[in-house]
């Protein structure tokens, strides 16, 4: 994502650990021939390979887990049941290889059973196996301890800010402001094609509605279910390494390697998103596929009015006194003055805190482009100057007319 983040340690071994677990039943019940998903729970755990999950929430609710076995394996014919455990087991341990440039996602949904099924086995396993591992995912996060109020999804929520306190309210896939209340936990690889990652810790991170939705406009929306390594099309060839060019939550940021810069009239502002110039080669490809997966430069370009409107209120803010007083004497405030102030007030010191403000890294980056661009720069100046003359005016005290102190009565 766009600043590192420290992940929530404790939440995320639950997590670890219910990810397995939902594995290792699978591979059980396959092992054993209980395709009914009638499973004892005391034989599962009483295996020596199985008896850490005895402290996995899934157990705790049996009878949901043999309602998920029973689904699962209606779906999948025996015979591919086995192949499938390889692949989630390969993709539970994606974050091991993000640097591989072999890797890729042997489970990726829409080309895992490729020669393995039929055209209707493989229609009703892309639509039946999202829907079940959607309640795996359910199970986990809404499940509540007996002995608090909180759900799992309300505990990952608290330890996240507790752990990123000056970034709780910065969405990390934006840099926008962000509600925690009204956060939403984003799969970062869809949940709707990568199974085994629907509960995976390295795959689930908080952003803001805008940026996880999926409705509206293709140019106007978020990333819904678009996969970061090939946002442009969903269904492009999952190919090796993958993971190498994308930001990962936890693990890979793009803090301090991209800036935004203005292009355009005025009135006709865009946001253009690039790598530094002391950012690694790699970097580059990253930022791409950030950017076309959440349309960030959309996203911010449509918040040029706000960054304006804020920059124009802090440095009318800064000049009214000074404008009313040159005026007094026939001068004015200058192009150098408002120019310095851009600079040294609102650009020169702020490094350290680009990423811990909401829309800081945003306004800074459109501060930075103001002052430095003649093209912008100059109908702002010329725009500022206007609001001071009307504002000046209006504070100026009504001059009584003459016959106003004439009586009316007779």
């Amino acid at each position: 994502m766009l600043f590192d983040l420290e992940k929530p340690y404790i939440i995320h071994s639950e997590m670890k650990l219910a990810g397995e677990c939902m594995v290792a039943l699978i591979k059980y019940c396959n092992t054993y021939g209980i395709t009914d998903g009638q499973f004892d729970e005391k034989s599962f755990l009483k295996l020596r390979s199985h008896k850490m999950y005895k402290h996995c929430c899934l157990m705790k609710h049996p009878g949901a887990m043999r309602h998920r076995m029973k689904e699962l394996f209606s779906t999948l014919p025996v015979t591919a049941i086995p192949f499938f455990i390889s692949c989630l087991e390969e993709d539970l341990r994606f974050n091991l290889n993000h640097h591989q440039e072999t890797y890729h996602f042997p489970g990726f949904l829409n080309t895992v059973f490729q020669g393995i099924l039929t055209v209707d086995e493989t229609k009703k396993a892309i639509d039946q196996l999202p829907k079940i591992f959607e309640k795996f995912y359910s199970d986990f996060f809404d499940h509540k301890e007996s002995h608090t109020l909180k759900t799992n999804r309300d505990r990952f929520k608290d330890e996240y800010i507790r752990l990123n306190s000056s970034k709780e309210n910065i969405c990390p896939a934006c840099l926008g402001q962000m509600h925690m209340g009204k956060a939403q936990l984003d799969h970062y690889f869809p949940k709707s094609l990568f199974p085994a990652l629907v509960i995976h810790p390295f795959n689930i991170v908080p952003i803001c509605m805008e940026c996880n939705s999926s409705v509206g406009k293709k140019q106007d929306r978020g990333k819904g279910n678009r996969v970061p390594a090939w946002p442009e099309d969903g269904e492009a060839i999952n190919e090796p390494g993958c993971l190498n060019g994308v930001f990962l939550p936890y693990i890979r940021s793009g803090q301090q390697k991209f800036k935004s810069r203005i292009d355009g009239t005025p009135g006709n502002r865009v946001i253009k998103v690039e790598p530094l110039s002391t950012a690694a080669s790699d970097e580059a490809e990253r930022i791409r596929r950030h950017v076309d997966t959440f349309n960030l430069e959309k996203a911010w370009t449509n918040r040029i009015p706000f960054h304006f409107n804020v920059l124009m209120q802090r440095t009318l803010s800064e000049f009214a006194r000074v404008y009313t007083d040159r005026v007094a004497i026939g001068g004015t405030v200058t192009k150098e003055e408002v120019g310095d102030f851009l600079w040294n007030k609102l650009v020169l010191n702020t490094e350290d805190t680009l990423y811990e403000v909401g829309y800081q890294f945003e306004f800074v980056s459109y501060v930075i482009s103001m002052a430095t661009t003649p093209e912008c720069f100059h109908p702002f100046y010329k725009e500022l100057l206007k609001r001071m003359e009307i504002r000046t005016r209006k504070a100026m005290p009504t001059v009584p007319h003459i016959y106003d102190s004439f009586s009316t009565t007779c």
